[in-house]
């Protein structure tokens, strides 16, 4: 999920940070020529004719008036209109949004301007407010006497060089304390101040330089920002103490799942929360020397090389030696652990549940698949990488999270005896994506290309059949895939376009990335070439390492890679929503010597597509393959071959996301969840069993049928789901989390048919099961509950 980045701070920029995204860079203009200057300069200077569109812009944005912003942009680069035009629109959508942009400093010439800028914006989101800060250098040039803006870039001026961060973990208060020294350059000129975050939970103490000086700080939510005494020269030198304290603030609640916790039960935090002060900018890595003190007993896995254990009667104390500028994740909890050294890169795996066999498993297919990334990408990022474990209980429905070198997987989501190879894959990927590089919107790259790392590393360790077949239905414990897609989101209130990034659509978008993207990333792979698509992705992480990196530089890339124009592909696929749906009719005609006429027609039978499909004429023991183009609603072909086909398919391995007559009852599914869950359970069962007609064998669709009876109170309707469930597992040995909770859902209706006897089976036969999506725990829960009314 994963992914990788905080899916709360950075979903929006402004109307400045999104032209960021376009890739056009400011030539720097010297301060010379009439008019030559700063803001001080008067309002009929050049200086200030620049100010003043900065005002007009900051006026129309509180006036919700795109139009008055759009007119200070230059008509002649529609790109960067483009983007302004939806940044404002996802600006505008914003809750109690109060907006400031303010120069800081501006130089000109009689026809060109640069200014540096400060961004501001403070507004409301899931009940509670957030502050954003951001530098900004715009490039201005003269249009028929006005100035106009034509660049925009992100100003990455803060550059860490080395943290010396010191914790107090004491989970029982629970409280965190922490004293971070930051050792910093100030690469750039013209800012004012200093922009960290840090998580909402902590409070800062104070704030000094190296001499002891004690700085005054401005606090907003998330936001910490330093005013300086003077505006910054470039290359300066500055070091910097922070003293902080509090308890973590989940900034993922309402989505169900935490990276951050401190509790008896376990402490950990990824460095998407902010969980220590960390710079806001591109440049947040640093290399470090990170000292955990924890209660006696526990272990703390962390980015970095373990160079210190101390250890006393009350506390424990573990020293990390980060030697490579790394951002900071760390887990501390009762691990059992075991580490490899793999030519000079540490591998470490630390488990609640499992021993040494469970160790060895783990590194040595983690080795494996190490082995093959590097060669893929060229690079390893990192010099240590940590496969952690995190209660379930703590974590909700997370699968998983990369965090650099520090990984957390839920209790339950990591077999014994098989490693669930997908999610190791995905959460690896983050090394390079979400991690080297970055997006400012995540998902479509982050978590989409982290995907395509578990599509690519399934093709080269089981194949090309097996990456299709991923692709097409997942795998077992890991959903995402069309299948996903349709069963879930390939409908009105789900489905949306995946670019432009949508303030209002981010959760549907951030689904998608898991399902439609990757998939649509494999077609894109298809369209350009396996060597031409990773030699695109090296090309990106080479290019956009220290800078946000976005879909369109990602079709600009594999254009000049291929040669070929992509317009059309990234058009139909990521800016518009749903998937095209295709109908073959043939006809089969023998001539002399063997050979076959093929003629017939392909039917688009939703929105009109185009694409490139094959086409596999097969035979008793021969088998042809042609591809057409098709872009019409009806496209004719005709074929001629050497045998008689005794069956033509369209499309044999799915290398177009499309509709299918299973997809469609797997869409009935989806339907017929939602049903149920938003209490329609009457329709819920109509739609589920029409479903289950196509699909007898769909546990999904069974559990749903089940689950929507049980809740209308129809326990023998719902019991007959249930068994069929178990059942099926009992007879095939294929493990879901439909098994075990149809398991404890059999015991729930017992109990409340006062069969508690029954009911305390079914509950202690999920505890002989895998654990898998909180069942042991909910079984325990609910097993303690009758054992405690028996007595």
């Amino acid at each position: 999920m994963s992914t990788l980045a905080s899916k709360v701070a950075w979903w929006v920029l402004g109307v400045v940070a999104m032209a960021a995204l376009v890739g056009v860079y400011l030539q720097q203009v010297e301060p010379v020529g009439h008019g030559s200057g700063t803001q001080t300069h008067g309002a009929d200077s050049p200086a200030g004719h620049v100010e003043a569109v900065f005002s007009a812009i900051r006026t129309g944005i509180r006036a919700g008036q795109k139009d008055v912003v759009l007119h200070y942009y230059d008509p002649s680069n529609p790109a960067l209109i483009k983007k302004v035009s939806s940044s404002v629109d996802n600006l505008l959508k914003l809750e109690n949004l109060s907006y400031d942009l303010d120069s800081n400093q501006v130089h000109t010439t009689e026809t060109t301007a640069e200014a540096i800028v400060l961004e501001k914006k403070k507004f409301n989101k899931h009940d509670r407010s957030f502050t954003e800060a951001r530098w900004y250098t715009y490039g201005l040039r003269k249009v028929s006497g006005r100035w106009k803006i034509n660049s925009v870039e992100l100003r990455d001026y803060i550059k860490p060089e080395f943290t010396n961060l010191s914790i107090h973990l004491e989970p029982a208060k629970p409280l965190i304390s922490g004293t971070a020294t930051i050792d910093m350059n100030i690469s750039r000129g013209g800012e004012n101040n200093l922009l960290f975050l840090l998580n909402r939970g902590l409070e800062v103490h104070s704030i000094s330089t190296k001499d002891g000086a004690k700085l005054g700080f401005e606090r907003s939510d998330v936001s910490l920002l330093i005013p300086w005494n003077h505006t910054f020269a470039g290359n300066e030198s500055i070091s910097l103490k922070i003293e902080f304290s509090g308890d973590f603030f989940n900034p993922n609640q309402e989505l169900g799942w935490s990276l951050v916790n401190i509790s008896e039960e376990g402490s950990f935090a990824n460095f998407v929360t902010q969980w220590y002060p960390r710079v806001n900018g591109l440049s947040t890595k640093s290399k470090a020397s990170l000292t955990y003190k924890v209660p006696k007993g526990l272990t703390v896995a962390s980015v970095g090389h373990l160079v210190n254990t101390n250890v006393k009667r009350e506390h424990w104390t573990y020293t990390y030696d980060v030697t490579r500028p790394m951002d900071f994740t760390f887990n501390a909890n009762k691990f059992f652990h075991r580490s490899k050294i793999i030519n000079g890169f540490e591998l470490k795996v630390f488990f609640l549940e499992g021993g040494q066999a469970k160790a060895d498993l783990y590194i040595e297919e983690a080795t494996k698949m190490l082995v093959y990334l590097k060669d893929l990408y060229g690079f390893i990022p990192l010099d240590s990488y940590s496969i952690t474990e995190v209660p379930q209980a703590l974590v909700g429905t997370l699968g998983g999270a990369g965090g650099q070198g520090v990984n957390f997987y839920p209790t339950g989501a990591l077999p014994e005896d098989k490693i669930k190879f997908p999610l190791l894959a995905h959460e690896m990927g983050h090394m390079w994506w979400g991690s080297w590089i970055r997006s400012e919107h995540e998902s479509l790259i982050e978590e989409g290309l982290s995907q395509i790392n578990a599509v690519l590393c399934i093709r080269h360790f089981f194949g090309e059949e097996a990456m299709r077949e991923f692709v097409k239905h997942g795998w077992p414990e890991y959903q995402q895939s069309a299948e996903q897609y349709f069963s879930w989101y390939a409908n009105e209130s789900s489905d949306v376009a995946m670019a432009p990034f949508r303030e209002d659509k981010y959760r549907e978008i951030d689904a998608l990335a898991y399902s439609k993207a990757y998939v649509v990333y494999t077609m894109l792979m298809d369209q350009v070439g396996y060597d031409t698509f990773v030699s695109g992705l090296r090309r990106a992480l080479k290019d956009y390492v220290g800078s946000y990196f976005e879909i369109e530089y990602l079709q600009k890339i594999l254009e000049q890679e291929s040669g070929q124009d992509l317009d059309q592909f990234f058009e139909q696929w990521f800016s518009r929503t749903g998937a095209p749906e295709f109908n073959l009719e043939y006809t089969v005609q023998e001539r002399e010597g063997g050979k076959s006429i093929i003629s017939g027609r392909v039917i688009q039978l939703r929105d009109i597509y185009e694409v490139e499909a094959e086409i596999a004429l097969l035979g008793e023991d021969q088998r042809g393959l042609r591809k057409i183009k098709i872009k019409d609603r009806e496209t004719a072909f005709e074929f001629e071959v050497g045998f008689k086909p005794t069956a033509v398919e369209f499309d044999p391995d799915y290398k177009i996301l499309r509709w299918t007559d299973e997809f469609v009852a797997f869409s009935d599914i989806g339907r017929g969840t939602k049903f149920r869950l938003d209490g329609k359970f009457e329709e819920a069962i109509v739609v589920l069993k029409s479903a289950l007609e196509h699909l007898p064998d769909s546990r999904e669709a069974s559990y749903q049928l089940a689950r929507a009876h049980q809740l209308l109170g129809q326990h023998d309707a719902a019991t007959k789901q249930f068994m069929a469930i178990t059942e099926q597992f009992e007879s095939t040995g294929h493990y879901s989390w439909h098994v075990a909770w149809s398991t404890i859902n059999l015991g729930t209706m017992n109990a409340e048919s006062d069969n508690g006897s029954t009911a305390k089976d079914y509950y202690r036969k999920v505890l002989t099961l895998p654990d898998i999506s909180g069942s042991h725990p909910e079984s325990e829960k609910l097993l303690a509950a009758l054992l405690a009314n028996d007595g």
